[in-house]
């Protein structure tokens, strides 16, 4: 018989892998003239691959955004600073943008169910991407904190509780809920989705303040009355929307997040336990648990008489229950009916069957043209197998402290023995910082 120890490893083992992609990737709506854009976005020369991120005209920009489900409910306008945003996203924050195409996966459904909660349009999901590009543990300069950036006044009011061990704006459940609420209560006053869109940047008050200013309560009427930062907020949701729904014509690729954050379950803790607890009685790696459970400041839940909700991956959850009757491959594919009814589900795909073929050394470039960038940018370049066929990879510079597999897990999908191979790596030792790796799977 497996000892606990064992199947604990086994659970851990499981929870590593990396998510499948899911209805981001199906292309049902790729402009026809796909083939014809990529040719355009890749530019040619005896030496190198160029990679040009594509733009459009303002007329196309126009009849998208026009096109666009919240365009009508939401009073949409395309102009030349909506243009800006949208080049902002497709263009200059490439794998900002390719981040939140990911991470929206693990968020979308949260959001989606607390506005359909309350009767609220289904397009103020974006706000928070352009609120904290999706990070819940995000944190703003005036105080504002988590996906929803609440200030600690305002996340008060509309009851999330804020003390040393908790801080619930960053409870993606507790702070969409509140956010919804919020919302609502912000169009029951203006009685338009735009102006409570503004009103939820700086306040009802100089919303209410700029509409007297204006004498109207049409939101481009009284756009140049707004604060500088309002006039972008605006503008940044719009654009956040048409990245959503157009991000593949411009050759954006979504950034998934690992299987387990995709696939969780969760319990009510009454009694205090620390993280540490947690994972040893779970399986579930620390860090796994600090991204699933952000709004415990100190890895701990304290003590309380109502609980506190602990999320935790699927078959992680099981281990903790002292449940070892089902396998984590089964578990992580299987939502409780009671979960199904509200949930967030993508079309369905068609899986393709793939064949093994066997690796291709690869011959590296005797040139390419490298300039330096910050840590983590993806744009593509192409090196040329043995087989004089071509693959797309990434550069990555080596930073201080890094190894494979930490290199590797910054890259869904990468594995230590891609990179060994595309590389040909013989000696771990011959990595140092500022070395430069071809990245691909």
């Amino acid at each position: 018989m497996e000892s606990k120890a064992t199947k604990l490893l086994f659970f851990s083992c499981a929870l590593t892998c990396t998510v499948a992609p899911t209805d981001f990737d199906l292309y049902a709506n790729m402009d026809p003239d796909a083939e014809q854009q990529e040719a355009i976005a890749f530019r040619y020369d005896d030496q190198f691959t160029w990679f040009v991120p594509p733009t459009f005209t303002d007329e196309e920009y126009r009849e998208r955004v026009i096109a666009l489900k919240a365009a009508t409910s939401i009073n949409f306008r395309y102009d030349n600073r909506v243009r800006n945003f949208i080049e902002s996203y497709t263009v200059n924050h490439r794998n900002t943008a390719e981040r939140v195409l990911g991470y929206s996966t693990i968020y979308f459904p949260t959001f989606e169910a607390a506005l359909q909660k309350y009767g609220l349009p289904e397009e103020l999901k974006y706000l928070p991407i352009i609120e904290s590009a999706l990070n819940a543990k995000a944190y703003s300069k005036v105080g504002a904190a988590g996906l929803w950036q609440f200030i600690p006044s305002t996340g008060k009011m509309m009851g999330l509780k804020i003390t040393s061990d908790v801080d619930e704006r960053l409870d993606p459940e507790l702070a969409s809920d509140a956010a919804a609420r919020y919302l609502k209560k912000l169009h029951g006053r203006f009685g338009d989705w735009m102006l409570a869109i503004a009103a939820y940047n700086c306040g009802p008050g100089r919303v209410n303040s700029c509409i007297k200013k204006a004498g109207s309560r049409d939101i481009w009427d009284i756009y140049p009355y707004l604060p500088r930062e309002t006039r972008g907020y605006v503008p940044s949701f719009i654009g956040a929307a048409y990245l959503m729904d157009y991000y593949h014509l411009h050759h954006l690729n979504p950034l998934y997040p690992e299987v387990a954050f995709q696939h969780t379950e969760q319990a009510i803790i009454y009694n205090k336990t620390t993280f540490e607890e947690i994972s040893e009685r779970s399986g579930v790696p620390m860090y796994q648990i600090d991204f699933l459970n952000p709004a415990f400041k100190k890895k701990r839940i304290p003590d309380n008489y109502a609980g506190y909700t602990l999320t935790l991956p699927s078959a992680g959850m099981m281990a903790f229950r002292g449940d070892y009757s089902a396998t984590p491959a089964i578990a992580m594919a299987t939502t409780p009916p009671e979960v199904i009814q509200n949930a967030y589900v993508p079309e369905p795909a068609v899986i393709a069957t793939l064949t093994p073929v066997k690796s291709e050394p690869v011959r590296r470039a005797r040139r390419v043209k490298y300039q330096e960038k910050p840590i983590g940018q993806r744009d593509k370049i192409k090196v040329t197998l043995e087989n004089n066929t071509e693959k797309d990879v990434v550069l990555y510079e080596v930073q201080r402290g890094d190894n494979l597999w930490d290199i590797a897990k910054k890259f869904p999908g990468v594995t230590t023995d891609d990179i060994i191979r595309l590389n040909k790596i013989s000696n771990y030792r011959t990595i140092r910082p500022g070395a430069q790796l071809i990245i691909g799977s």
